[in-house]
């Protein structure tokens, strides 16, 4: 299997994945830590539930409001097991390509001192 392609030239979808397998977070934490738009970070959280790497839940935080409990729901968002193995290709695939790139600079340099 190979890493999504799409998703290793893509940053900001690679950054909200590595985000998300630090630790699940809401809507809003997403928008601070990232800095993204409202549509940033709609766009990406669908794009990549659509693919698999990401799933949500409900959490129920209890708020207090004027003495009285209240319970409000938030949408959480964490990886899943795909998603965590497509960073894990990600991380492969770039370690990989560092050393032949590493060749590939070096030849040229050697040939343009020629």
């Amino acid at each position: 299997m190979k890493p999504d392609e799409y998703l290793l030239w893509n940053q900001k979808k690679l950054q909200l994945l590595v985000a998300l397998s630090v630790d699940d977070l809401t809507y809003m934490e997403i928008m601070k830590i990232m800095q993204f738009s409202r549509t940033e970070v709609q766009y990406y959280l669908d794009n990549l539930s659509k693919a698999g790497y990401i799933e949500s839940y409900k959490m129920e935080l209890k708020t207090q409001k004027r003495a009285k409990n209240r319970i409000k729901e938030n949408t959480v968002f964490k990886i899943t097991d795909v998603g965590k193995d497509m960073l894990t290709q990600c991380i492969e695939h770039i370690n990989n390509m560092i050393p032949n790139t590493k060749k590939s600079v070096l030849k040229l340099r050697e040939e343009n001192n020629r």
